[in-house]
C-alpha cells in the first residue's frame, strides 16, 4: 500500500511489519533511550540480548541518569 512501510526485503536487515499511515506503534522492544552527556541521544546496542531482569535494572539507571542529564541539557541550552 502506498504510505505503508511494508514487509519487504530491501537489503537492510532485521524485522518489518507493515504500518499505516496514522496507526500508533510501540517500540518497547527497541529499549529506552539514552540522553548521552553531550545531549545526543542514542539507544543500548544488545537490548534485544539482555533478560528481563538486565532490562528492569538497566531501564532503572537510565531513568535517574537521563534526569541528571536532561537537567544539564536544557540549562546549557538555556545560557
Amino acid at each position: 500500500e502506498p504510505g505503508g512501510v511494508g514487509d519487504d526485503d530491501d537489503g537492510g536487515g532485521g524485522p518489518r511489519r507493515r504500518v499505516r499511515f496514522g496507526e500508533r506503534v510501540a517500540l518497547e522492544e527497541l529499549g529506552p533511550i539514552i540522553v548521552n552527556d553531550d545531549c545526543t541521544m542514542r539507544r543500548i546496542s544488545n537490548w534485544d540480548a539482555l533478560s528481563a531482569r538486565e532490562r528492569r535494572g538497566v531501564s532503572a539507571r537510565v531513568v535517574e541518569r537521563n534526569a541528571a542529564r536532561l537537567a544539564r541539557c536544557r540549562e546549557a541550552d538555556a545560557a
